[in-house]
């Protein structure tokens, strides 16, 4: 997608808010011959990987303008099937957060998955991987066999301070839970038990919550 030219305060903004959002293995790259730096994840209107593969390039007046960016759209929830939430109960206690789908075609991919904490919110966002289908869905043919998919995501809590806390998964709040204290090391590292926390899509899309099973950490749950 082509624009042309955007103001310097815009472009010095997506720039901040990409240094804020990117991890150490997903740094932004310059082109020494061509000039451009690519940024792979932006935010903007408080969304980490809202504008994904943003290219910026010199414009000759000392600023930049951006000659390239992708919209990032996030998983639809009719391909979710169910959602799951699973911690630890030991300190520093861990945070996952496990999905399970199903594509209606072999076009769409799983791309980025971006988090921030926002107050007490810790919100998870996963998007599509721009690939051909979504960029120029007239120039591909998907096939018509369903793709199951399954993603584990680690939520980034450690290092909270104790508190009440909700988990966000593609702006649906699907899990409260509580900190009794803040959330880092104790001389004995991990947790005895697990919890383990269902969550399932129900008519019209809607989250229907299931509950929460403990377990001793080598124990096995049967998903329902």
């Amino acid at each position: 997608m082509k624009h042309g030219t955007y103001c310097a305060v815009f472009v010095a903004s997506i720039l901040t808010l990409s240094t804020a959002i990117t991890l150490a293995s997903d740094q932004p790259t310059y082109d020494v011959d061509t000039e451009k730096l690519t940024l792979p994840s932006t935010a903007t209107q408080g969304q980490p990987g809202r504008f994904q593969d943003v290219v910026l390039e010199p414009d000759g007046n000392g600023t930049w303008r951006i000659a390239e960016l992708y919209d990032g759209v996030l998983l639809h929830e009719r391909e979710v099937n169910q959602v799951s939430t699973i911690s630890t109960t030991g300190l520093p206690r861990q945070l996952f957060i496990k999905v399970v789908g199903e594509f209606s075609n072999g076009c769409p991919e799983i791309g980025r998955i971006e988090q921030q904490r926002v107050g007490n919110a810790l919100q998870v966002y996963i998007y599509y991987k721009g690939n051909i289908w979504l960029r120029n869905p007239g120039e591909v043919t998907c096939t018509m066999a369903l793709e199951p998919f399954e993603l584990t995501i680690p939520v980034d809590i450690y290092g909270l301070e104790a508190g009440e806390y909700t988990v966000e998964l593609n702006n649906h709040e699907i899990r409260k839970f509580v900190l009794e204290q803040d959330n880092v090391e104790s001389k004995s590292l991990g947790g005895k038990h697990m919890e383990h926390c269902y969550y399932q899509t129900g008519q019209q899309g809607t989250w229907a919550y299931y509950g929460c099973d403990q377990y001793d950490a080598d124990g096995v749950v049967t998903l329902p």
